[in-house]
């Protein structure tokens, strides 16, 4: 089959090219279930597969990514292609950090970028966003008055250089853990899943003759934003508040928000929340706010279009720095999940007049342990758990129930 690259691609070409694309994530899927070593990974599914545009725009996702982490990495992989420019980059060079600032808001996410080289132009990227066991610092969890007591903060770096590992980079991280063993097989696992994601992406533009994706991504992408914008448009203009209270972690944490609609824009505004803490680790970046705050709109107005970057241009989300929701380094922020786990319902308690039946009810709590040890003959061991209080439900569904 050859595209046309002359004009728009027709929707049943563009389907066929779509959903071919999200059948190879998750390929590079399944291959993380398959040959990651911790359970976090391999039960608890804590990872996300995304493919992203040579300008660091996210294109499609496996079908069961975890959906805040597919909202981030593209703001990730445009940042460490300023650090790493794309005429620099060679085929199996894989670049990584964990920083939050720059990730998904704590340390045990890691994230990957493996540039896709045809004729030694690279054509895509593919990432990886997992949620590694240990990366060291102290074992509690809300516990924390800095991210440096966290564990390692890695700046951006090479992983791999044209496929050779990093040796030094292995050492320090390995060397800074309790588990070495499982975290680096974690990492060569990602890494092994995005070489062979790599592979089948090259055989989609041999298949279909096309030098690039350029043409797709522009139509994925400029098609996503119109239809979001349609679906914006829809929804009468004004402002809508909601605030709510989190209590349980020493002192009561507020989050408000102001949601404003004008034409085919969206713009949240959580002036009014908390400042940051001190006395406990759940602070989040502004990635991690800005991620949580897309999820809400894209499961009310577009949970029939697979997720893209283009149905987040029209969602424009802000927090004052030095907030709870937008905390500047270098907060603790271990447990930031716990407060960003409410933002899905303050978003919802401000719409529901206007979502109505896409409205979704509050959820459960989130609570993670870790089963830790030395065994006689294994060694030492690791095991996330990650018992989360189920989802809310909606009028026509009922919630998940609580995963444990």
């Amino acid at each position: 089959m050859t595209v046309d690259r002359s004009g728009p691609l027709d929707p049943v070409t563009l389907e066929i090219l779509w959903q071919r694309l999200i059948t190879i994530m998750n390929e590079v899927d399944g291959i993380v279930v398959r040959s990651t070593f911790s359970t976090i990974l391999s039960e608890g599914r804590d990872f996300a597969c995304v493919l992203v545009d040579p300008r660091g725009s996210s294109l499609c996702q496996s079908s069961l990514s975890t959906p805040n982490f597919c909202v981030v990495l593209p703001r990730t992989a445009r940042v460490l292609l300023q650090r790493f420019p794309l005429d620099g980059l060679r085929e199996g060079d894989v670049l990584a950090t964990n920083d939050p600032w720059i990730g998904t808001g704590h340390l045990p996410d890691y994230i990957l970028l493996a540039p896709v080289c045809v004729n030694g132009k690279v054509v895509a990227l593919l990432g990886t966003v997992s949620h590694v066991s240990d990366v060291g610092g102290h074992p509690a969890e809300i516990e924390g008055m800095d991210v440096y007591s966290e564990g390692l903060r890695m700046l951006p770096f090479k992983l791999y250089e044209e496929g050779r590992e990093n040796v030094l980079a292995f050492e320090i991280i390995g060397n800074n853990c309790r588990v070495p063993g499982m975290l680096l097989g974690d990492l060569r696992a990602m890494a092994g899943a995005l070489r062979i994601g790599a592979d089948r992406l090259r055989e989609f533009l041999a298949d279909y003759q096309m030098a690039d994706i350029e043409a797709l991504s522009a139509e994925i992408l400029n098609r996503s934003e119109a239809a979001m914008r349609e679906r914006i448009s829809a929804i009468p203009d004004g402002v809508y508040e909601y605030a709510m209270d989190i209590d349980g972690y020493v002192e009561t944490v507020r989050l408000q928000v102001r949601v404003e609609v004008k034409g085919t824009d969206v713009f949240v505004d959580y002036t009014g929340s908390s400042p940051q803490r001190r006395d406990a680790a759940i602070n989040a970046v502004y990635n991690s706010t800005y991620a949580t705050s897309i999820y809400p709109f894209k499961c009310a107005l577009a949970p029939d279009i697979p997720n893209n970057e283009g149905l987040f241009r029209p969602i424009h989300v802000s927090a004052p720095e030095g907030s709870i929701l937008n905390a500047a380094f270098p907060a603790p922020v271990k447990a930031r999940a716990k407060t960003t786990n409410n933002i899905n319902q303050v978003l919802f308690g401000a719409l529901w007049p206007v979502f109505g039946e896409r409205v979704q009810a509050s959820n459960g709590g989130i609570w993670p342990l870790v089963l830790m040890g030395d065994d006689p003959q294994l060694g030492r061991f690791l095991v996330d758990m990650l018992p989360h209080g189920g989802r809310g439900g909606k009028p026509s569904l009922d919630g998940m129930i609580p995963l444990t």
